[in-house]
């Protein structure tokens, strides 16, 4: 299982946990209530049910720990969902607010963000590390998010949720291991300069391979 605190506060009472072969939950440390999170969505844009026997879209069976994290003020969740994407949920109120979906519908196996929260990688089944823009203002992300959807009225369900969420996250970059056959085992990130990500990518225990993205390397 996979534990992530919330980071809007000095003392967070609120925990993301990823258990194995369910949806994630959110857990409120001085109640004890919890509330299981949105894994999937149907066309019509409303939360579907993800029954622990089906399979992700690349035959991949679910027994593997779910994946998710919080943003950097904690207001949105971002969730791998079994299409291969990310569902983007409010924390609050546990609405899906967008769909990313991304390229080639291989499970994703994490995603994390830069310390300064510019940008989402995700490490995902078919050997490849994506590395996404994050244009959303880091302060209230949840109401600026609100506000992208409230201008595309005329769209709705998924195709809506997916156009919001192409309006602020946008793929920046990919790390192939695919030719080499790497299997990435997590992904690190650390922001060296105003313009640069540096990425770490661990295989077989150890770190193989950095690259500094906006530095041109």
């Amino acid at each position: 299982m996979h534990v992530h605190l919330h980071p809007g506060s000095c003392t967070p009472s609120i925990c993301l946990a990823c258990p194995l072969s369910s949806a994630p939950i959110l857990v409120d440390l001085n109640t004890g209530s919890s509330t299981v999170l949105p894994v999937s969505v149907t066309d019509a844009g409303t939360v579907a049910v993800l029954h622990q026997r089906n399979k992700f879209s690349d035959g991949s069976p679910p027994f593997t720990p779910t994946v998710a994290t919080f943003n950097k003020d904690g207001h949105l969740l971002h969730i791998r969902n079994s299409k291969g994407g990310i569902l983007v949920v409010d924390s609050q109120t546990v609405k899906v607010l967008a769909v990313v979906p991304v390229s080639g519908g291989s499970v994703i196996k994490s995603i994390a963000f830069s310390r300064n929260g510019q940008n989402l990688l995700t490490n995902s089944n078919d050997r490849i590390i994506r590395v996404y823009d994050n244009l959303l203002l880091q302060k209230d992300a949840s109401t600026n998010l609100d506000a992208i959807s409230g201008r595309m009225n005329e769209l709705h369900g998924i195709e809506k949720l997916k156009t919001v969420g192409s309006k602020f996250l946008q793929l920046f970059h990919e790390f192939s291991g695919a030719v080499t056959k790497i299997h990435w085992k997590a992904t690190f990130v650390s922001v060296v300069m105003a313009s640069g990500l540096l990425v770490l990518l661990p295989a077989k225990g150890s770190i193989r391979y950095t690259h500094g993205t906006g530095l041109g390397i």
